[in-house]
């Protein structure tokens, strides 16, 4: 089980560490919601790892530490690609990641950036 496994296995954490994902990639609150697939009024509740919003949470993370890796951690830049339309997306990427399908292509389309 990697790092990233054991984090994202507990609820608690799980929400914690994607919260914060969300947060410095510049992503309101409701668009969080939106992009890990729950109702706004149950973001203080925990997420369930095992569950569709589990996964999409996991998601949002790895597209974090993706943008973290390329960018330094410069929020700035981060929160400008966030926000800016990408030909290879078809729209920006916060557009993109609020279903479920352009979640999994922005992070396949990060994924593919690495060396």
């Amino acid at each position: 089980m990697t790092i990233s496994e054991k984090i994202t296995s507990r609820p608690d954490v799980l929400k914690k560490a994607s919260v914060r994902a969300g947060s410095a990639l510049g992503i309101t609150r409701a668009q969080f919601a939106r992009i890990v697939g729950i109702d706004e009024a149950s973001l203080d509740g925990p997420i369930d790892p095992t569950g569709d919003a589990g996964l999409r949470a996991r998601q949002l993370v790895q597209i974090y530490l993706s943008r973290y890796a390329l960018t330094g951690n410069d929020r700035i830049a981060m929160t400008h690609w966030m926000k800016t339309n990408s030909r290879q997306l078809g729209s920006s990427p916060i557009e993109r990641m609020q279903t479920a399908d352009g979640l999994h292509q922005t992070l396949c389309y990060l994924e593919s950036l690495r060396p």
